[in-house]
């Protein structure tokens, strides 16, 4: 799971707050769970799985911010 360090510096994202980061990664997480039970979600080939998952989980969390 991505911390607001990786969230700021690599995946260059600004506008979730850093005291209520936690929250949105964890429903980021629990959203990606989920999508991976209904769907066969796979990172690109030659991309590390790992940062995928990261990137994918701030993508995610910044999607909740803006609309739930």
């Amino acid at each position: 799971m991505p911390d607001y360090t990786f969230y700021v510096e690599d995946y260059l994202g600004e506008d979730i707050p850093e005291k209520e980061f936690p929250r949105f990664i964890r429903r980021a997480g629990d959203e990606l769970r989920r999508m991976r039970e209904m769907y066969a979600v796979a990172p690109r080939q030659g991309l590390d799985p790992e940062l995928a998952e990261s990137m994918a989980l701030c993508a995610v969390g910044f999607f909740f911010l803006q609309f739930c």
